[in-house]
């Protein structure tokens, strides 16, 4: 049985940027079947941010654009019409946050935890929520 989780795009800018922690995660994770997913609007948001990631990365668009394609191989997409019913929760969860409430609804949605780094998640108790390192130590990587 595989185990789900759902990453944030803020873990996945991070690990654009760094390919430390994050990116290991990311590569690993699916090798030992955890299972990793995303609302439909995950590589949008990417691609809105591609200036900053450019200059924070340090990396060509061509580098960039390979790392987005290896790491989209990675993580599952949950288009919104499999979550939407579960938007009204997430909405109550996290009323002050729209921009995140596509993660819970797809979390809702799996039944799953959240990878996030973002604390604002810890303060709904339906969903469980994991951050980088708390993965780590979680599921034994170096």
């Amino acid at each position: 049985m595989s185990e789900k989780f759902v990453i944030d795009a803020n873990v996945v800018f991070s690990a654009l940027i760094k390919r430390s922690l994050p990116f290991e995660l990311i590569v690993s994770l699916p090798k030992i079947e955890i299972n990793l997913y995303s609302p439909d609007f995950l590589w949008e948001e990417v691609d809105k941010r591609i200036d900053r990631l450019l200059r924070f990365s340090q990396l060509s668009l061509y580098h960039l654009n390979f790392l987005i394609t290896f790491l989209s191989k990675r993580i599952k997409i949950v288009s919104k019409s499999e979550y939407k019913e579960f938007i009204p929760d997430a909405e109550k969860l996290l009323p002050e946050h729209k921009k995140d409430i596509p993660y819970l609804a797809v979390a809702l949605k799996l039944s799953c935890p959240l990878w996030s780094n973002e604390t604002r998640f810890k303060k709904q108790s339906r969903v469980k929520v994991f951050s980088t390192h708390e993965l780590k130590k979680l599921f034994w990587f170096s």
